[in-house]
């Protein structure tokens, strides 16, 4: 194993590549195979970890494919390093992540559109709400990185809107698990997020993780993946997303829980393959209901259910239901309710 030295502008959790311990963060930070790093306050080396490259992209890919493992590294009577152990959810219960600066610029908001099948025309000068996925990875890539020894699935999210997001504005993200409760085996992980900018609040977002260990102890029949562009051939009111489609969201938004892309994780986190993003569903029904309003601000609060897995290639109808101030979305197919949500509209 060589000692190397890189420095990362982003960070995506992609497939075999690195193993060993790591930090909070990697994102901006120059990160060297020696284990060199600051000892917290806890005696741990947080930024510590070792590695093995197995791959490293040609010059024209930006990112570094990465697998990483969370372990800290401690100081023993010896004064040399000794194992800590992997990190559970309950050691995160009030781990602030954050805050982190992010700037909703015109390219990021054209990616996204056009991985969620949005109007491009109508959002030129605001980000669509559901954007607000994009700026909720800003810090819950870095939790999600802490739990990479597990599995990890969405299981409800909560956002709340109190503005627009402006093209070109400058946010600040702060990150904070809240709550962490265990039933059955699985962690149920609250992870609340604040985004601000210099006048004040722009949203709010609320997530629950169901998190669990890397190996699943359910016997699960494996289905076979289509074909990566297959979409399903989606027809007249539906909606659809092919494999391709779903990396190019991870790399809309950087959720890259590799449940989405990767075949084995999938089948380890107990399911028969790859499944569609929770928050990518959840932005089918909330283009739904914004285009019941005007304006760049059509949504007040959105929660959204996932509730069954959606595979790849399976085209599915986004129902709408008004109620009170509000609409009520259904994602469904083929009989199965993949996502409900309910909605309060902007007056």
């Amino acid at each position: 194993m060589l000692p190397y030295a890189f420095e990362l502008d982003t960070f995506e959790q992609l497939g075999d590549g690195v193993v060993g311990p790591f930090g909070a963060s990697l994102r901006g930070r120059r990160c060297h195979g020696d284990g060199r790093s600051e000892q917290g306050e806890d005696g741990c080396q947080q930024d510590q970890f070792s590695e093995r490259v197995s791959h490293v992209p040609p010059f024209h890919i930006r990112y570094i494919r990465l697998r990483v493992g969370t372990y800290r590294i401690g100081s023993g009577d010896n004064g040399g390093a000794v194992p800590c152990g992997p990190l559970s959810p309950s050691d995160l219960i009030d781990r602030a992540f954050g805050p982190r600066l992010f700037r909703v610029c015109v390219e990021n908001v054209a990616d996204f559109v056009k991985a969620t099948g949005d109007d491009p025309e109508r959002w030129e000068l605001a980000a669509p709400p559901g954007f607000m996925a994009a700026t909720l990875f800003v810090v819950a890539a870095d939790l999600l990185q802490q739990l990479a020894d597990h599995s990890v699935i969405h299981g409800e999210q909560i956002f709340s809107w109190h503005r627009r997001l402006g093209m070109e504005s400058e946010l600040e993200v702060t990150g904070k698990v809240s709550r962490v409760r265990e039933r059955g085996g699985v962690e149920f992980v609250s992870f609340d997020v604040v985004v601000i900018d210099d006048t004040g609040p722009v949203a709010d977002a609320s997530s629950l993780f169901l998190v669990s260990p890397n190996t699943s102890s359910e016997q699960v029949e494996e289905r076979d993946e289509p074909a990566p562009e297959d979409d399903g051939e989606p027809g007249p009111g539906q909606v659809g997303v092919s494999r391709a489609g779903l990396v190019r969201y991870a790399a809309a938004t950087r959720d890259w829980n590799p449940i989405h892309w990767d075949h084995e994780a999938a089948v380890a986190a107990g399911l028969p393959g790859v499944v569609a993003h929770g928050l990518l569903q959840s932005s089918w029904a909330l283009a739904a209901a914004s285009r019941l309003r005007e304006g760049d601000a059509p949504l007040r609060s959105a929660k959204v259910r996932f509730r069954n897995p959606l595979p790849p290639a399976t085209p599915v109808t986004v129902g709408i239901e008004e109620s009170g101030e509000g609409v009520i979305i259904a994602v469904e197919g083929d009989g199965v309710e993949y996502v409900s949500a309910r909605i309060e509209l902007s007056e």
